[in-house]
């Protein structure tokens, strides 16, 4: 189990909170006023998880993620190890998530490829 980080001491994850290093592995939508809510600002965060087996380890990932602030949606797959964290900027960030992750007893890194791999996919579908 990863060490804690003492109290009032600066975690060593805060880099992943600071706005250039964010657009690298996070998609940030404005959402609009609508039935559902007000408006308001969504990003959705790519990680990749390192540890994840099975489908107890993907719901155990899941379940951590889903416990800090501002997160709204969790989607995991443990066949390629990564997670799609959907947030508020408003209300969290992404060194709580790698926090939460490693206090769960899973090491966590940002996706910064996941941008590449989507526009792969989009690039095929469009060729078809």
């Amino acid at each position: 189990m990863p060490a804690p980080v003492a109290a009032g001491a600066v975690s060593p994850w805060a880099v992943l909170d600071d706005a250039r290093e964010i657009e690298r592995f996070t998609t940030t939508t404005t959402a609009s006023c609508g039935s559902g809510g007000g408006a308001g600002a969504e990003a959705s965060s790519y990680l990749r998880i390192a540890g994840m087996h099975c489908a107890a380890c993907a719901s155990a990932v899941e379940a951590a993620l889903l416990r800090v602030d501002g997160v709204r949606e969790v989607q995991v797959s443990v066949s390629a190890q990564t997670a799609r964290v959907r947030w508020s900027p408003a209300q969290g960030r992404p060194s709580a998530f790698v926090a939460a992750l490693r206090q769960a007893g899973y090491d966590a890194v940002p996706d910064t490829a996941s941008a590449a791999r989507d526009l792969r996919r989009r690039e095929r579908r469009d060729a078809l």
